[in-house]
């Protein structure tokens, strides 16, 4: 039941990461903003975001889930509600409130399973999580929306009802939420800073951290960087087909990553996956480079990406990795670390191949859109953090029980 609350939470908030990106127009309207100065408005969450990893798992491992996991809600709830204000530097603080308290989800989630869960269904649990997760993005994209809409409620309205859901659902997790753990008195001994250092100082766990990055962002750069500013230029792809391509990236990790799981537990091994994955990934690349991609059947492009996001999935592996290779009492400080090696190395690499597209994407006279070969070469980055991940996984232990 725990877990379960966590994981509708966890998918709560990436509705909430996604749902005002449906009302970019409103909001621009509403505030007096340029449309750039939204979308920013938006994605400053971020900020917050990739600290909040680092603190909240060393907090569930102090103090438990029942104190620390429900922040998470009421933290994510209240940002939702100063940003449905309409003031700008109000709203921007939102964001900021909402960001930290996006943190306890998946980090709860980890806590949970290595906390509540056998060793057996480690990576299936970890792997429906993040399946949770993504759910609930596309969620709060177009259906989310249309639903508030359907209602009569404009994006002020609402981002209320979603923030008053929020601080509901805190209370019920209040209740969900387990009161101790068997390391409880274990882990309250061993200092915040020494937790996290002796984490973060691992060398596994910095591997894991940059495997997991370099599968991750092949998705966010294949599908966000690239995949609309590209299709959108073929000539045979229509706006609502195009964004159906780049949306079956993300449908796939909410296959892949469960399914990977699953049968790892059942093998005893993740790192054949982590290799097979890996290697598949690599081969859609590769296939897309040399491929005339302006003249693909639709339904192959829609197969590659529900395929390459199939793979990528099994990145979640390296979750499960980075908990197996830390203390037991350690389980929540180790779910933080990944994520936020996972988080910041990824956003470093789709900001430097944004600003690569950047440079790229618009021609001075006709402005178009990027082409089939600029797109083929910005998906170098892809094939080198590939690459980089077999290398370094090679040198990582196994770390799954037999």
């Amino acid at each position: 039941m725990a877990w379960l609350a966590c994981s509708i939470f966890y998918a709560y908030l990436y509705a909430m990461r996604t749902l005002p990106g449906m009302y970019v127009g409103g909001i621009s309207a509403s505030m007096g903003i340029e449309i750039g100065t939204a979308a920013g408005l938006i994605g400053s969450y971020m900020l917050t975001y990739g600290l909040g990893n680092l603190v909240t798992g060393g907090l569930m491992d102090k103090y438990g889930a029942k104190w620390v996991i429900p922040a998470g809600p009421i933290f994510v709830g209240v940002g939702v509600l100063m940003f449905a204000s309409g003031h700008y530097g109000l709203a921007y603080a939102g964001r900021l409130v909402m960001g930290f308290g996006c943190a306890f989800g998946f980090v709860g989630c980890g806590y949970l399973v290595g906390s509540l869960m056998p060793p057996t269904v480690l990576a299936l649990f970890i792997g429906l999580s993040q399946a949770f997760g993504m759910g609930g993005g596309a969620l709060g994209a177009q259906p989310l929306a249309s639903l508030l809409e359907a209602f009569g409620l404009n994006w002020q309205s609402g981002m209320v009802a979603c923030g008053l859901f929020g601080l509901v659902l805190a209370v019920l997790m209040l209740v969900a939420m387990p009161a101790k753990r068997k390391d409880d008195a274990k882990t309250a001994s061993v200092p915040f800073g020494a937790a996290l250092w002796a984490v973060l100082k691992n060398p596994q766990a910095i591997r894991l951290g940059f495997i997991g990055a370099f599968m991750f962002t092949g998705t966010t750069v294949a599908a966000s960087v690239l995949g609309m500013p590209f299709l959108v230029n073929l000539s045979h792809l229509d706006t609502p087909t195009a964004k159906t391509a780049v949306t079956l990236v993300s449908a796939g990790w909410v296959i892949g990553a469960p399914l990977a799981g699953y049968v790892s537990d059942r093998i005893h091994a993740r790192k054949p996956l982590l290799f097979i994955a890996i290697a598949g990934m690599a081969a859609i690349s590769i296939f897309v480079r040399i491929s005339d991609v302006a003249t693909m059947a639709t339904e192959l492009l829609f197969a590659l990406g529900l395929l390459f996001g199939i793979l990528s999935g099994s990145a979640m592996l390296t979750y499960t990795m980075a908990k197996e290779s830390a203390d037991n009492a350690l389980s929540g400080t180790a779910s933080g670390v990944q994520n936020a090696w996972v988080f910041g190395i990824g956003f470093l690499i789709s900001t430097g191949v944004a600003e690569l597209v950047k440079d790229v994407a618009t021609d001075p006279a006709t402005h178009k859109l990027i082409s089939v070969h600029q797109f083929q070469q910005a998906t170098l980055p892809i094939l080198l953090g590939l690459g980089v991940a077999a290398l370094l996984l090679s040198f990582t232990k196994e770390t799954a029980s037999k």
